[in-house]
Protein backbone atom coordinates (compact mmCIF):
# COMPACT_ATOMS: atom_id res chain seq x y z
CA UNK A 1 0.00 0.00 0.00
CA UNK A 2 2.71 2.72 0.82
CA UNK A 3 4.37 1.94 -2.39
CA UNK A 4 0.89 2.48 -4.17
CA UNK A 5 0.51 5.76 -2.15
CA UNK A 6 3.85 7.17 -3.33
CA UNK A 7 3.15 6.29 -7.07
CA UNK A 8 -0.20 7.80 -6.71
CA UNK A 9 1.94 11.03 -4.88
CA UNK A 10 3.65 11.22 -8.05
CA UNK A 11 1.56 10.85 -10.59
CA UNK A 12 -0.53 13.84 -8.58
CA UNK A 13 2.68 16.00 -8.35
CA UNK A 14 3.77 15.41 -12.19
CA UNK A 15 0.13 16.43 -13.04
CA UNK A 16 0.51 19.61 -11.26
CA UNK A 17 3.90 20.15 -12.40
CA UNK A 18 2.43 19.76 -16.25
CA UNK A 19 -0.24 22.25 -15.84
CA UNK A 20 1.88 24.61 -14.19
CA UNK A 21 3.91 24.53 -16.93
CA UNK A 22 1.39 24.89 -19.37
CA UNK A 23 0.81 21.47 -20.46
CA UNK A 24 -2.63 19.62 -20.36
CA UNK A 25 -2.33 16.57 -18.87
CA UNK A 26 -4.17 14.40 -21.08
CA UNK A 27 -3.59 15.22 -24.54
CA UNK A 28 0.34 16.87 -24.00
CA UNK A 29 -1.11 19.80 -25.54
CA UNK A 30 -0.63 23.51 -24.54
CA UNK A 31 -3.68 24.04 -21.87
CA UNK A 32 -5.96 27.23 -21.08
CA UNK A 33 -2.80 28.96 -19.03
CA UNK A 34 -0.40 28.67 -21.78
CA UNK A 35 -3.20 30.50 -24.18
CA UNK A 36 -3.84 33.11 -21.69
CA UNK A 37 -0.47 33.56 -21.37
CA UNK A 38 0.31 33.60 -25.16
CA UNK A 39 0.42 36.20 -27.59
CA UNK A 40 -3.18 36.86 -29.23
CA UNK A 41 -2.77 36.06 -33.31
CA UNK A 42 -5.25 38.29 -35.24
CA UNK A 43 -7.13 34.64 -36.23
CA UNK A 44 -8.95 33.06 -33.47
CA UNK A 45 -10.55 29.44 -33.60
CA UNK A 46 -12.70 27.60 -30.57
CA UNK A 47 -13.50 23.68 -31.53
CA UNK A 48 -14.58 21.37 -29.60
CA UNK A 49 -14.69 17.53 -30.09
CA UNK A 50 -18.01 16.35 -31.26
CA UNK A 51 -19.93 13.70 -29.03
CA UNK A 52 -17.44 13.22 -25.96
CA UNK A 53 -20.69 12.92 -23.62
CA UNK A 54 -22.10 9.79 -25.75
CA UNK A 55 -18.86 8.45 -26.12
CA UNK A 56 -17.66 8.49 -22.16
CA UNK A 57 -21.46 7.56 -21.26
CA UNK A 58 -21.70 4.62 -23.42
CA UNK A 59 -17.60 3.51 -24.20
CA UNK A 60 -16.04 4.58 -20.92
CA UNK A 61 -13.97 7.10 -20.18
CA UNK A 62 -10.73 5.76 -21.26
CA UNK A 63 -12.90 5.55 -24.85
CA UNK A 64 -13.37 9.43 -24.09
CA UNK A 65 -9.71 10.01 -23.46
CA UNK A 66 -8.46 8.08 -26.02
CA UNK A 67 -11.00 10.75 -28.50
CA UNK A 68 -9.84 13.41 -27.54
CA UNK A 69 -5.98 12.38 -27.47
CA UNK A 70 -6.67 11.55 -31.33
CA UNK A 71 -7.96 14.88 -31.57
CA UNK A 72 -5.17 16.89 -30.31
CA UNK A 73 -2.66 14.82 -32.14
CA UNK A 74 -4.75 15.83 -35.51
CA UNK A 75 -4.91 19.14 -35.01
CA UNK A 76 -1.17 19.67 -33.85
CA UNK A 77 -0.22 17.08 -36.93
CA UNK A 78 -1.92 19.47 -39.51
CA UNK A 79 -0.20 22.27 -37.88
CA UNK A 80 -2.42 24.05 -35.93
CA UNK A 81 -1.20 26.59 -32.97
CA UNK A 82 -3.76 24.03 -30.86
CA UNK A 83 -4.28 24.62 -27.07
CA UNK A 84 -6.48 21.95 -25.01
CA UNK A 85 -8.30 23.87 -22.56
CA UNK A 86 -10.57 21.76 -20.45
CA UNK A 87 -12.64 18.49 -21.81
CA UNK A 88 -13.67 18.46 -25.31
CA UNK A 89 -12.84 22.20 -26.05
CA UNK A 90 -9.61 23.00 -27.71
CA UNK A 91 -8.69 26.66 -29.31
CA UNK A 92 -6.48 27.84 -31.78
CA UNK A 93 -5.08 30.24 -33.20
CA UNK A 94 -3.34 32.20 -36.25
CA UNK A 95 -2.16 35.09 -38.22
CA UNK A 96 -3.93 34.53 -41.71
CA UNK A 97 -7.43 33.17 -41.95
CA UNK A 98 -6.88 31.25 -44.86
CA UNK A 99 -3.68 29.36 -43.48
CA UNK A 100 -6.22 28.58 -40.58
CA UNK A 101 -8.79 27.08 -42.67
CA UNK A 102 -6.37 24.75 -44.54
CA UNK A 103 -5.00 23.32 -41.55
CA UNK A 104 -8.49 22.87 -40.09
CA UNK A 105 -9.38 20.95 -43.17
CA UNK A 106 -6.10 19.12 -42.92
CA UNK A 107 -6.85 18.30 -39.28
CA UNK A 108 -10.48 17.19 -40.41
CA UNK A 109 -9.01 15.11 -42.99
CA UNK A 110 -6.56 13.97 -40.41
CA UNK A 111 -9.53 12.71 -38.33
CA UNK A 112 -11.68 11.06 -41.28
CA UNK A 113 -8.46 8.46 -41.49
CA UNK A 114 -7.76 8.43 -37.93
CA UNK A 115 -9.09 5.59 -35.71
CA UNK A 116 -8.48 6.21 -31.46
CA UNK A 117 -7.97 2.99 -29.34
CA UNK A 118 -8.70 1.82 -25.44
CA UNK A 119 -9.23 -1.06 -23.15
CA UNK A 120 -12.76 -1.53 -21.94
CA UNK A 121 -14.14 -2.19 -18.73
CA UNK A 122 -13.18 -5.81 -19.49
CA UNK A 123 -9.77 -5.07 -20.29
CA UNK A 124 -10.25 -5.96 -24.25
CA UNK A 125 -9.28 -3.73 -26.99
CA UNK A 126 -11.19 -1.34 -28.77
CA UNK A 127 -10.80 0.66 -31.94
CA UNK A 128 -13.18 3.57 -33.63
CA UNK A 129 -13.07 5.70 -36.19
CA UNK A 130 -15.12 8.40 -37.18
CA UNK A 131 -15.01 11.00 -34.46
CA UNK A 132 -14.83 14.60 -35.41
CA UNK A 133 -14.96 18.03 -34.33
CA UNK A 134 -16.93 21.47 -34.90
CA UNK A 135 -15.04 25.03 -35.20
CA UNK A 136 -15.72 28.31 -35.25
CA UNK A 137 -13.57 30.95 -36.67
CA UNK A 138 -13.40 34.61 -36.11
CA UNK A 139 -10.97 38.00 -35.00
CA UNK A 140 -11.56 37.22 -30.83
CA UNK A 141 -12.18 33.94 -28.78
CA UNK A 142 -15.56 35.25 -27.86
CA UNK A 143 -16.70 35.97 -31.61
CA UNK A 144 -15.69 32.29 -32.30
CA UNK A 145 -16.92 30.69 -29.57
CA UNK A 146 -20.25 32.25 -31.02
CA UNK A 147 -19.54 30.99 -34.44
CA UNK A 148 -18.97 27.52 -33.19
CA UNK A 149 -22.16 27.19 -31.34
CA UNK A 150 -23.89 27.70 -34.74
CA UNK A 151 -21.59 25.79 -36.42
CA UNK A 152 -22.39 23.20 -34.36
CA UNK A 153 -26.01 23.74 -34.68
CA UNK A 154 -26.05 23.81 -38.86
CA UNK A 155 -23.74 20.64 -38.46
CA UNK A 156 -26.71 18.79 -36.49
CA UNK A 157 -29.29 20.21 -38.82
CA UNK A 158 -27.28 18.60 -41.60
CA UNK A 159 -26.97 15.31 -40.01
CA UNK A 160 -23.09 15.68 -39.62
CA UNK A 161 -23.08 16.07 -35.89
CA UNK A 162 -25.18 14.12 -32.77
CA UNK A 163 -27.06 16.16 -30.30
CA UNK A 164 -25.68 16.38 -26.97
CA UNK A 165 -26.02 12.54 -26.01
CA UNK A 166 -26.61 11.53 -28.78
CA UNK A 167 -24.93 8.41 -31.44
CA UNK A 168 -22.57 10.08 -33.39
CA UNK A 169 -23.38 9.52 -37.06
CA UNK A 170 -19.96 8.74 -38.56
CA UNK A 171 -18.57 6.90 -35.31
CA UNK A 172 -17.93 3.02 -36.00
CA UNK A 173 -15.90 0.09 -34.55
CA UNK A 174 -13.17 -1.01 -36.35
CA UNK A 175 -13.41 -4.83 -36.57
CA UNK A 176 -9.84 -6.35 -36.21
CA UNK A 177 -8.78 -8.34 -39.19
CA UNK A 178 -8.58 -12.56 -38.15
CA UNK A 179 -5.20 -12.69 -36.12
CA UNK A 180 -3.93 -9.37 -35.65
CA UNK A 181 -2.99 -8.17 -32.21
CA UNK A 182 -2.78 -4.61 -31.12
CA UNK A 183 0.02 -3.38 -30.68
CA UNK A 184 1.63 -4.08 -27.40
CA UNK A 185 2.90 -0.59 -26.99
CA UNK A 186 -0.15 0.75 -26.02
CA UNK A 187 -0.63 -1.21 -22.97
Amino acid sequence: PEMAERQQAAKTEAARLRKEAGIHPLSGLPNKRAYDQAPKLPVQVSMDADSLKWVNDNLGHQAGDAMLTATGKALQDAGLEVYHVSGDEFLAQGALREDVERRIAAAKELMDAATFRYRDAEGEWREYKGAGFSYGIADTQAAAEVKLKAAKSERETRGERAGRGERPPELAEVVPREGARPGAEEA
